[in-house]
């Protein structure tokens, strides 16, 4: 009576092979052998789930064409949006009628109704834009060249939102502003939620250099002040007496502040001496030594 075995031989090497068969109450002579081989049918394997997600605000768009099956068969997704709704389809898109809280899911399932299944996010329908607050610069302020200033400013979501994701400014919060050069500077931060909304505020400040102690335009001393800045007192020469010091006949003596003639013009062009009476244009004055 025939009997049969059956052999698996895992992860045969590629070449020839010999095969010796051995038996128990085999006759003298031999018994006729058949050798049948074929390779095993691979198991089918589910088809693996992969899927991308974009929100903005109440809407979201999915896309699972990076889903694929290990044996090369054809797919179909199914998603799921969390809210009693779903699509078909590798790619779609769904709006929330409601704010709130929504897991979506996604399966996968090959031509032999294998499946594949993936929870591909919990999301926060949110239709707010989150909010931004600048407290430094402050609107249209101006800084002096190499001042110290440092950015300050901050962005919030609503209480049940989606929360922020980023908050940025051209220069990081709690750092210092540009001031190495003058001119007007525009500072924009631009805050973003989780759900993809997204406000920008922006302030203007400036940069300019830093004078003191220059006259307004069109202000000049007047005549007074010139003549105190001469002489201290109007229209003397002060001399000083020094130690053994003495008078010389047909000289001015040695001890005394003289009174000197003296002549100022001001901005109405009339000419006056030092008590302040007005005098002819005189172009020479001798001493009588």
């Amino acid at each position: 009576m025939p009997s049969w075995e059956n052999y698996v031989v895992q992860s045969p090497e590629v070449g020839g092979w010999t095969i010796d068969l051995y038996g128990a109450d085999v006759a003298t002579g031999g018994e006729p052998v058949t050798l049948d081989m074929f390779a095993a049918p691979k198991r089918n394997l589910p088809p693996v789930a992969t899927a991308a997600l974009t929100q903005t605000g109440m809407q979201v768009a999915v896309d699972a064409t990076g889903s694929g099956d290990p044996e090369g068969q054809s797919i179909q997704a199914v998603w799921d949006f969390g809210d009693g709704t779903g699509a078909a389809g590798l790619s779609a898109g769904h709006t929330y009628a409601s704010p709130g809280s929504y897991t979506v899911r996604l399966v996968v399932s090959d031509t032999n109704e294998l499946v594949g299944a993936k929870t591909v996010k919990t999301i926060v329908a949110d239709a707010i834009s989150p909010t931004t607050t600048i407290a430094t610069p402050g609107t249209n302020a101006t800084y002096a060249m190499g001042q110290v200033v440092t950015a300050s400013y901050s962005c919030q979501d609503e209480p049940s939102g989606s929360g922020i994701r980023s908050c940025v400014g051209p220069t990081p919060n709690g750092q210092r502003l540009d001031t190495s050069t003058v001119g007007p500077r525009t500072f924009t931060v631009t805050a973003t939620d989780n759900a993809g909304n997204r406000t920008s505020l922006t302030r203007t400040y400036a940069v300019s250099y830093s004078f003191t102690g220059f006259f307004c335009p069109g202000q000049q001393p007047t005549d007074a002040q010139h003549r105190k800045r001469r002489s201290g007192h109007p229209g003397q020469v002060p001399t000083r007496r020094q130690p053994g010091a003495r008078d010389i006949p047909g000289r001015l003596p040695e001890s005394h502040n003289h009174q000197l003639p003296f002549r100022s013009t001001n901005r109405r062009g009339g000419t006056y001496d030092n008590r302040g009476r007005e005098q002819p244009d005189l172009r020479h004055h001798k001493l009588g030594l």
